[in-house]
């Protein structure tokens, strides 16, 4: 190739690359453009003045098929909190946390989802959950409730005999053993059978 050919060539690649920039400049400074808007006639627009904010839809929890109250009963006497864990029931079902306070209107709402309830109440006494195992005059373990003045209510003889324990587990229940809660009860039977 000749010296004319190649200045040409260059000066040609050259015209093209500055038509190139001088196109994207142009596309640049037109999306920068875009969404500007000219506010230099807006005198005779109003002006907006602040009126209140009324409230026209709102979305109320309502309480669910599926839902589960739970019920903290706390016992004052002894000091005790017992948990109650139940499936709603079909009246309440599809109630506001308004509506539901008025049914429960002496429990306290901690928790109103429309999946799960909680509240709580205060009692006097004890929680009715204080056993005694001791032994029988009739040689069976004896199974009695301590109510709130300490007197003892029988709930139930069992059938397993003092005779075959252990010494220590028969020294034990002569003087009798308090439980609390009905797992520990049973806990505490089990281990006889």
């Amino acid at each position: 190739m000749n010296k004319k050919t190649i200045i040409v060539f260059i000066l040609i690649l050259i015209s093209i690359i500055i038509c190139l920039f001088a196109i994207l400049m142009y596309n640049l400074i037109t999306i920068q453009n875009i969404g500007t808007v000219n506010f230099q006639n807006t005198s005779n627009i109003p002006s907006i003045q602040n009126s209140p904010i009324v409230q026209t839809s709102f979305d109320e929890v309502k309480t669910s098929p599926n839902a589960i109250v739970t019920f903290f009963r706390h016992y004052d006497g002894c000091g005790h909190t017992v948990k109650i864990t139940e499936n709603i029931s079909s009246d309440i079902v599809n109630i506001s946390e308004h509506d539901f306070s008025a049914l429960y209107s002496d429990w306290s709402i901690n928790k109103f989802t429309s999946s799960e309830i909680e509240l709580s109440k205060s009692f006097d006494g004890n929680c009715g959950e204080h056993f005694l195992v001791k032994s029988g005059d009739t040689g069976y373990i004896e199974i009695y409730n301590i109510k709130d003045d300490g007197s003892l209510d029988l709930i139930e003889e069992t059938e397993i005999a003092i005779k075959y324990l252990a010494v220590e587990d028969v020294e034990a229940l002569e003087s009798g053993v308090i439980l609390y809660g009905k797992n520990n009860l049973n806990a505490y039977i089990e281990n006889f059978e």
